[in-house]
């Protein structure tokens, strides 16, 4: 039987929210999904822009920098919006991981929180 645990992003230390670098090639690491093929993740993202005037342009990139990996987005100023609502990750031997970018440095962040379900 399945067991599910909510749980904070994995590279989000206590649940607060992680800075969305610029996207210049670098990207923040927001989560890092399970190894077991029998694990899920159940991704729930979340992207605040702080800016008061400018819309920032997000990519979410899942494995990698394939443009088949990437969800774009643009948050306006001052707004949050539901990026990942629940996306589900399975596991794998090497873990899928989600990472971020933004169009100005440290303007927006993240934050959200993971299901995961352990043998299912």
């Amino acid at each position: 039987m399945a067991t599910i645990s909510k749980d904070h992003l994995s590279h989000s230390t206590d649940g607060k929210p992680i800075a969305i670098p610029i996207n210049t090639g670098s990207f923040a690491n927001v989560h890092t999904g399970p190894t077991s093929t029998s694990d899920f993740h159940e991704v729930f993202l979340y992207v605040n822009n702080a800016n008061g005037s400018v819309n920032e342009q997000v990519t979410v990139r899942l494995n990698g920098t394939n443009n088949d990996g990437k969800i774009k987005v643009v948050v306006p100023p001052q707004e949050t919006l539901l990026v990942l609502p629940g996306i589900p990750i399975q596991g794998n031997s090497s873990a899928i991981t989600i990472d971020i970018g933004g169009s100005s440095n440290n303007s927006a962040n993240c934050f959200g929180y993971v299901n995961k379900i352990v043998g299912s």
